[in-house]
């Protein structure tokens, strides 16, 4: 006796669900750094830090170009953060860029 067994197909129908996650962003802490003698803007690249976030998208947009290269002048400059997810959802976070002291013109000192 022989047996046949027919391999049946079964369709399924698939929904995907893609969930958009909201953008969560957070800064790590303020800058403090002093202004070098005879310098009018400071570097802080050895202490910037980019924040944390759970999107891909994070971009330092103020003060426009800012960057760990970024010369920064005395007193405090906020660089603003902001994370953007795949359907333009935002958060941002602030970070305070501090340099202390001030910048003498060698030649306004005479």
């Amino acid at each position: 006796m022989l047996s046949y067994f027919l391999n049946t197909v079964i369709i399924t129908s698939f929904v995907f669900f893609c969930y958009i996650l909201e953008p969560h962003i957070i800064c790590p802490g303020d800058i403090f750094v002093v202004l070098k003698p005879g310098m009018n803007t400071s570097d802080v690249s050895d202490t910037w830090k980019r924040p944390w976030a759970n999107v891909k998208n994070v971009t330092a947009v103020y003060p426009p170009g800012v960057s760990a290269n970024y010369r920064f002048p005395p007193g405090n400059t906020i660089v603003r953060w902001v994370a953007v997810n795949a359907i333009g959802e935002q958060d941002d976070c602030v970070v305070h860029v501090n340099v202390y002291g001030k910048y003498i013109n060698s030649t306004s000192a005479r």
